[in-house]
């Protein structure tokens, strides 16, 4: 088993968002707490590489874009991003978001 407490979370901001990871060390998955305020990425599209992205919307509303489909999300909803799907997130939104296997910002990409 492996605990981690929200203080030992790792801050990453940009212009529109706010991540915190929670570092639990396990190469086959990982988490994190997404506050998206606005447009993320501020323009184009988001892609992950290696991992799959799941986000439950925590709180707030907006939409999702993945592959040119548009997705309104809302509190309680729940979307599996696949490898390689390009998307971006708009509106105010906190997520809670597993990543399988684990996330690392090298194999995420910002693209046309």
């Amino acid at each position: 088993m492996i605990y981690k407490s929200f203080n030992d979370t790792e801050l990453f901001e940009g212009k529109t968002n706010k991540t915190y990871e929670y570092n639990i060390e396990d190469q086959d998955i990982n988490f994190c707490i997404a506050e998206i305020n606005g447009r993320f990425p501020t323009e184009k599209f988001a892609v992950n590489r290696k991992c799959k992205e799941m986000a439950h919307v925590l709180s707030g509303k907006g939409i999702l874009v993945v592959e040119g489909k548009t997705y309104h999300m809302k509190k309680d909803d729940v979307v599996l991003i696949d490898v390689n799907e390009k998307y971006y997130w708009e509106g105010n939104f906190k997520l809670g978001i597993p990543c399988s296997p684990a996330w690392h910002h090298e194999q995420h990409e910002i693209v046309d």
